[in-house]
């Protein structure tokens, strides 16, 4: 059996936010900051606004941590069910990697990912979505299609500059 500590399975990953409530902002901060049990960075996060959506804004933030943070993190903000977000977590060469995506209307989604992040579907979630009648639906659901067809235009809008802040756990 495999056990996954901080040191010999730290992944990289990015959580991005791509629309929060603007009041939201420093609860979001303190939350990434405790789920990676990280210091908050001397310096905040770098928040733009979402065009076409008043009020809200976006941020992307790269982070370190043990395996299984991603999924931490993107629980931890679909505690706001109003936020609209990605959470990556990067493979290793023991553990795929992971995508979460979240949207009000749609919730959380999970899947796994390659190296290349792909989303992978296994050979026995496929042989499940066989036996169930309705393989086309299963497919578009395990590969989140309606996750990404409802964030691909929030995807798609980049801030005029970049700021990148990294989040550690510490151990």
């Amino acid at each position: 059996m495999h056990v996954a500590t901080p040191f010999i399975d730290a992944t990289t990953g990015v959580v991005s936010i791509y629309a929060a409530p603007a009041a939201l902002c420093p609860r979001i901060e303190q939350t990434l900051a405790r789920t990676l049990q990280a210091a908050l960075p001397t310096r905040r996060l770098m928040w733009h606004t979402v065009e076409g959506c008043p009020g809200m804004l976006r941020t992307t933030v790269d982070w370190i941590g043990p395996v299984g943070s991603g999924q931490a993190l993107a629980e931890a903000l679909a505690e706001w069910p109003i936020l609209s977000f990605d959470v990556t977590e990067d493979a290793t060469e023991s553990w795929n990697g992971q995508r979460f995506s979240h949207t009000p209307d749609l919730g959380l989604w999970h899947g796994e990912t390659n190296a290349s992040g792909d989303v992978v579907v296994s050979e026995n979630r496929l042989r499940e979505l066989m036996r169930s009648g309705d393989l086309e639906h299963g497919i578009e659901l395990a590969l989140g299609t309606a996750w990404d067809e409802s964030l691909e235009s929030l995807r798609q809008e980049h801030p005029a500059s970049i700021d990148v802040t990294w989040l550690s756990a510490v151990g």
